[in-house]
C-alpha cells in the first residue's frame, strides 16, 4: 500500500520581484481578491484530500503568517510550522526539515493559485513511474525550439536572455497533449543563460530528438521521492557499498566517459554545472563528490535530470535511489551500455505533468501576474476558486460595505467588508479591500486597492496597486503605478509608471 504523500508549503519567499508590495507584507499574505494568497494553496490541498502540511517561513515574518492563518483557516488540514532564523535556499530548507519527512513529498510554492484538477493524476503518474521527480507545467503561448542529433553544428542561436521564460526540454517522442507523461530532459531559466545554451552530448545520444519548450511554465509544484533527501547531507559521498551494481564497471569506458562531453550552441566556454564537482585528478575518473545544493530548481533538479544520462553521476547517488529488484535486474543483464530503458536508472527518472486549458494554474510571482490573478478570480475565470464576499449578479460585494446609490460598481469587481464608497464614483474591474474610505467622484479601474485605504475626492486610479493604509488626498492621478504600505500622497499628486514606498526607519 502506497504511503501518503507529505506536503511542504514554502511561505518564506522574499518577493523581490513584487516591490514595493512585499516591503512590509509577506508575499504569501498579499491579498488576491481580498483573500490571503496562501489561502489558495490551503484550499487546493484540502480539496485534494491532504490532511497535513508543513509550512516553512522565516522568523521575521512567522508571527504574522501564523496569526493570519489562525484567523482565517478553519479547515481540516493539520498545520505544522517550520521556522528558520535566516534566509535559506529551497534545497537547504529541505535538508533542515528532513527529519520531519518520512515519505515521498510535495513541494508547493506560496505564490501558486491553482485548482485541484491535476493533483490525483500527477500523483498516480509519479508513483507508476517510480520517479525521482515529477513537476507541474502550465501551457502558455511562447515559441519552441526543436533540438535533434544533427543540431550539433547549430550556431547563432539568439534570445536566451529573455526574462521570465523557462527553457524546458522534453522527450520529443512523447505526446504533447495536456496531462502527458513526458520525460524531463532540461529545466533552465532564461535569466540564468548568458551567451550560450550548453547541452550534454549524452542527452542527444539517448534522446536523438527532443524539444525545448518556452510554451511551458514551471508552476513550482514538485513531487520528490524521499531518497533525494540523502543527496542533501553535507559532504555526502557514496561508499563502495552504495555504488551502482558491479556490472556497471564492465561497460565500455569510451562510451561512458564520452557522456561528459557537451554540445555548445554559440559558445566558447562550458560552465561547470551545479550539483557536482569536476572529476578528481586521480585515476578514478568516474567519481563525483556531491556539492552543496542551495536551490531546488537551479541546483537539485538539474542534477537529478543529468542522472538520467550520466553514469558518473549515477555512481554518486545513494543506495536508496535503487531498489533491490532494480539492482538484481541489472546484475542479471548482459548489456554493456546504458539505454533510456535500462534498469540501472533505478528511481532516478524525471517527468512532467502538463496542465492545459481545462484547469487553472498561475503564479503570483510578478506584479503583472499578480494583477492578472486578481482579475481572474473576480471574473470567475479560475474554475472553483472564488472570493469570500457575497456573490452578486456579476461581482462580489460584502453585505457590510456601504455604497452610495449614485455610485456604480461594475462587473468583475470585489468590495470588501466595512468599506465605504461615496457618491458619483465609478469602479470597474477592480478589487476594493476592507475598511476603505472612498470619497465622492472617485474613478477606479483595473486596480487593486488593499485594506484601510483612504482616497480623497476626485481621485482617478487606473492600472494601479495601492497597498494597506495608504492615504491619497484630493484630486490625485495614479496610473500604472504601485504604492507601498502607509504611503501619504498630497492633494493634486500625479503619479505615472512609478513605484512609491515609504522609507524604512
Amino acid at each position: 500500500m502506497a504511503q501518503p504523500l507529505q506536503v511542504v508549503l514554502l511561505a518564506g519567499g522574499s518577493g523581490s520581484t513584487m516591490y514595493p508590495l512585499t516591503e512590509q507584507i509577506p508575499k504569501c499574505l498579499l491579498p488576491v481578491a481580498n483573500r490571503p494568497l496562501i489561502s489558495f494553496q490551503l484550499e487546493l490541498l484540502e480539496r485534494a484530500g491532504f490532511n497535513e502540511v508543513i509550512i516553512v517561513c522565516q522568523e521575521t515574518t512567522a508571527p504574522r503568517i501564523v496569526k493570519c492563518i489562525g484567523d482565517f483557516y478553519k479547515g481540516k488540514i493539520s498545520i505544522e510550522y517550520s521556522i528558520f532564523k535566516e534566509y535559506l535556499g529551497t534545497a537547504e530548507i529541505l535538508h533542515g526539515i528532513r527529519d520531519r519527512l518520512r515519505n515521498d513529498f510535495i513541494i508547493i510554492s506560496g505564490d501558486l493559485v491553482a485548482d485541484m484538477t491535476f493533483v490525483h493524476q500527477m500523483v498516480d503518474m509519479h508513483r507508476s513511474k517510480d520517479a525521482a521527480l515529477t513537476i507541474l507545467l502550465k501551457q502558455s503561448s511562447q515559441e519552441t525550439l526543436t533540438i535533434m542529433a544533427q543540431a550539433t553544428k547549430t550556431k547563432g542561436t539568439k534570445g536566451f536572455g529573455s526574462q521570465g521564460i523557462d527553457y524546458i526540454g522534453l522527450d520529443g517522442q512523447q505526446s504533447k497533449a495536456s496531462g502527458s507523461q513526458q520525460r524531463l530532459l532540461m529545466l533552465q531559466n532564461a535569466a540564468d543563460i548568458e551567451d550560450e545554451l550548453v547541452l550534454p552530448k549524452a542527452l542527444l545520444r539517448h534522446y536523438p530528438s527532443f524539444t525545448i519548450h518556452t510554451t511551458l511554465k514551471d508552476a513550482h509544484f514538485y513531487i520528490i521521492s524521499h531518497w533525494v533527501l540523502d543527496l542533501l547531507e553535507p559532504n555526502y559521498r557514496p561508499t563502495k557499498q552504495e555504488s551502482l551494481p558491479p556490472l556497471l564497471s564492465l561497460a565500455s569506458s569510451t562510451s561512458l566517459l564520452s557522456l561528459s562531453s557537451v554540445l555548445r550552441i554559440n559558445s566558447t566556454h562550458s560552465p561547470m554545472k551545479p550539483g557536482f564537482e569536476e572529476g578528481d585528478k586521480s585515476k578514478d575518473k568516474t567519481a563525483y563528490k556531491i556539492k552543496h545544493f542551495k536551490s531546488i530548481k537551479t541546483d537539485l533538479i538539474p542534477f537529478l535530470i543529468s542522472c538520467q544520462t550520466s553514469v558518473r553521476k549515477l555512481r554518486a547517488l545513494p543506495s536508496s535511489a535503487f531498489s533491490n529488484d532494480q539492482s538484481l535486474a541489472f546484475t542479471m543483464s548482459t548489456t554493456q551500455l546504458i539505454t533510456p530503458a535500462s534498469p540501472v536508472r533505478g528511481k532516478t527518472g524525471c517527468f512532467v505533468f502538463v496542465i492545459g486549458g481545462e484547469g487553472y494554474c498561475a503564479r503570483a510571482n510578478t506584479l503583472q501576474s499578480y494583477m492578472e490573478i486578481n482579475r481572474d478570480i473576480a471574473r470567475n475565470a479560475a474554475a472553483i476558486l472564488r472570493p469570500w464576499e457575497k456573490p452578486g449578479k456579476n461581482n462580489y460585494i460584502h453585505e457590510s460595505a456601504q455604497i452610495h446609490p449614485m455610485t456604480q460598481i461594475g462587473a468583475d469587481c470585489v468590495v470588501g467588508a466595512q468599506s465605504k464608497i461615496g457618491a458619483r464614483c465609478g469602479v470597474k474591474k477592480s478589487i476594493i479591500g476592507r475598511h476603505c474610505q472612498i470619497a465622492d467622484n472617485v474613478k477606479i479601474s483595473n486596480s487593486v486597492i488593499m485594506d484601510r485605504v483612504t482616497i480623497g475626492e476626485g481621485c482617478n486610479i487606473t492600472d494601479a496597486i495601492i497597498c494597506d493604509d495608504v492615504v491619497l488626498k484630493e484630486s490625485c492621478q495614479i496610473k500604472d503605478s504601485q504604492i507601498g504600505v502607509g504611503y501619504y500622497l498630497p492633494a493634486g499628486s500625479n503619479v505615472k509608471d512609478e513605484p512609491l514606498c515609504k522609507e524604512k526607519k
